[in-house]
């Protein structure tokens, strides 16, 4: 319902508010200006976490892209979720190439990679928030999407694993039942007016030809025991009104004879399940192993993967966390990745090769106690994930260490880390920045014209063509070719302009795309951090401002007079706006003033004489100016 303000109310509740806003902006978004952060003209909504990269060998590296689902830190508080979380895709020098967050309303999301679908690569992540996993492909467009699981409770996030063509897809689920008598006092419980409670992990297999339903169905129930948990902290009574986590099933694979390979991170056991009948066929690892494990001790792993077999040997990777959250010791001096060979004849296991913690030769932690992966690449190199604030580390096949790279910021982190060649052609048009300003406040030097542009999810770009016209000549010159340089490509030019254009040219040099011509806006006295742009959308850069009487000592003191001066006219005008309230009422009255709905004035000759000098929308309540949409002749127009 719209309301009625007296001039004086504006007058006592401006000021207030505008001192309040400065702490408004400051707690939703109190890392604007955080130098763990990447920050964009073009873009200043995307604030993707920076990283600290140390690169050994840069010949030895894979070609390729990061693929990194971004997650608050377990062990941090910062707050409502922001343009930092979500799918993000960065390249070989930690440049960000593609934030998904605003696609995805930064979603809690896992697992986010390239898999074959069709024959074509594309990106699928396990959007948590949802429920659901999206397909996407290289346009960043989301071409299916699909249940995960209907039950919300039962959703697990820990895997979306593609098999074959990408016609089915393998996912992880809760399944929360009672525990039989039996189990329940092989671990201590001895209540009988209530029974344990546990979650019985389960997997599916999700059929993509049949509308994504399930072909096969699977849970811990009567198949593993409570008392395999290796996971010791507590007492039962804690334990089993939990629900019990005492398998946390965390990775799921599928061998060549149908069957699947299922790592329980809470028994440290890796378990082949039969495809026929859902029985273990035999356990790697815990305390019930059928191999005789020699040396080998692993424990709290992550991300098992079938590399294949004979008939024989049967090849697998994982990732060795070897200490968890819990109080118990750590199977090993540091979390590594590894490869073993299994015998399946005669039960033994040999290492092949293991890929150790970045920081194992230091005296820092060198554990990843909760979540990692470990990724084989095509040329036989190794990229594993540890997790803390997404530390990541590139291997040769040998073991030897090329790069590792981890985010500057200790409050977010990443569930599992990818490497993967890919080509992103996004359909949106590249954003861009144009302002001039004046370096000094006496304007004595000429004005410098400051622009840039990116393009989120390119990887084609090589170089910018930059067009502009002046203000004394109409023709369009091209003024530049700029070389990109990351995300975000910048330009600084002594002189004034009255319009930008840019196209966007491949390592061949053909333009592959192009922005509208825009027009720079034009502030002399505000510097290019507080300036105005226009992007392709037509989007304002008012969209984000900046405060503005926060910044400077000499603004800081105009506005703090400018608040207390209010606040002693706002007082006067309470009291005078009390006393005279009645005969104004039955002054409007009897004046026959123009009313709206809620009684209201409106000014019907100011209205039209705003309008006049703007472009009409088709809409009395609408009209344009510039870029800037104004949606109520109350609200100020653009500076």
């Amino acid at each position: 319902m719209a309301l009625f303000f007296h001039p004086w109310m504006k007058t006592c509740f401006l000021p207030i508010f505008l001192a309040l806003s400065p702490s408004i902006v400051s707690s939703t978004d109190h890392h604007t200006h955080d130098p763990d952060l990447f920050h964009f003209k073009t873009r200043p909504e995307l604030k993707s976490p920076r990283w600290d990269l140390t690169v050994h060998d840069e010949s030895k590296l894979t070609p390729g892209y990061w693929f990194v689902g971004i997650k608050p830190s377990l062990d941090k508080t910062i707050g409502t979720q922001q343009y930092w979380f979500g799918p993000h895709i960065y390249d070989n020098d930690g440049e960000l190439v593609w934030s998904g967050s605003p696609q995805l309303d930064t979603s809690n999301v896992m697992d986010f990679r390239i898999s074959k679908i069709k024959g074509k690569d594309h990106l699928t992540v396990l959007d948590r928030d949802r429920k659901s996993g999206l397909i996407i492909n290289d346009n960043y467009e989301v071409v299916d999407s699909f249940l995960t699981d209907y039950d919300h409770d039962n959703v697990n996030g820990h895997e979306l694993h593609f098999m074959g063509d990408g016609t089915s897809v393998l996912v992880i689920r809760n399944n929360h039942d009672f525990a039989p008598d039996d189990e329940a006092r092989s671990i201590g419980w001895e209540r009988t007016d209530k029974q344990c409670e546990a979650n019985y992990n389960g997997m599916r297999e999700l059929d993509g030809k049949d509308n994504w339903k399930p072909s096969f169905d699977w849970n811990a129930l009567g198949h593993i025991a409570l008392n395999e948990s290796t996971e010791t902290d507590g007492n039962a009574g804690s334990k089993c009104t939990g629900p019990y986590d005492f398998i946390h099933t965390n990775s799921l694979d599928k061998t060549e004879d149908g069957d699947y390979l299922l790592s329980g991170r809470h028994t440290s056991t890796i378990y082949k399940i039969s495809h026929k009948d859902g029985s273990i066929v035999w356990r790697l690892g815990g305390k019930r192993s059928d191999f005789d494990m020699g040396d080998i001790k692993f424990s709290r792993q992550h991300d098992i993967r079938y590399r294949g077999e004979n008939e024989t040997h049967m090849h697998l990777s994982f990732l060795d966390n070897a200490k968890g959250q819990d109080s118990k010791d750590p199977t090993h001096d540091y979390s590594r990745g590894l490869l073993l060979d299994l015998d399946l004849k005669h039960k033994t296991v040999t290492l092949v090769q293991e890929y150790g913690h970045p920081y194992k030769d230091e005296d820092n932690w060198h554990y990843a106690n909760r979540r990692g992966n470990m990724q084989v690449l095509p040329n036989g190199n190794v990229f594993m994930g540890w997790s803390e604030q997404a530390l990541q580390s590139e291997h040769t096949a040998d073991g030897t260490k090329i790069m590792e790279a981890v985010f500057k910021a200790d409050w977010v982190g990443a569930y599992r880390n990818y490497k993967f060649a890919f080509t992103g052609k996004p359909l949106t048009r590249p954003a861009v920045y144009a302002v001039s300003y004046n370096e000094n406040e006496e304007h004595e030097h000429l004005p410098t014209t400051e622009v840039a542009v990116s393009w989120n999810g390119d990887t084609e770009v090589r170089s910018w063509k930059l067009f502009a016209r002046v203000e004394n000549d109409g023709k369009e010159h091209l003024m530049e070719t700029l070389p990109r340089t990351g995300f975000e490509t910048s330009h600084s030019h002594k002189g004034l302009w009255k319009t930008v254009r840019l196209e966007g040219l491949d390592s061949k040099n053909n333009t592959i795309t192009d922005t509208m011509e825009i027009r720079v806006e034009q502030h002399p006295s505000i510097p290019p951090d507080e300036g105005y742009f226009d992007s392709a959308e037509g989007m304002s850069a008012n969209q984000y401002p900046e405060h503005p009487f926060f910044g400077n000592p000499s603004a800081t003191i105009a506005f703090m007079t400018l608040f207390l001066f209010g606040l002693v006219l706002s007082a006067v005008a309470v009291v005078l706006g009390w006393m005279g309230f009645l005969p104004l009422r039955w002054l409007r009255e009897r004046s026959g003033w123009p009313q709206d709905r809620s009684g209201a004035r409106v000014d019907k000759g100011r209205y039209r004489k705003v309008l006049a000098d703007e472009e009409f929308d088709g809409d009395d309540k609408l009209f344009t100016s510039g870029k800037l949409r104004l949606n109520s002749p109350l609200q100020s127009r653009p500076p």
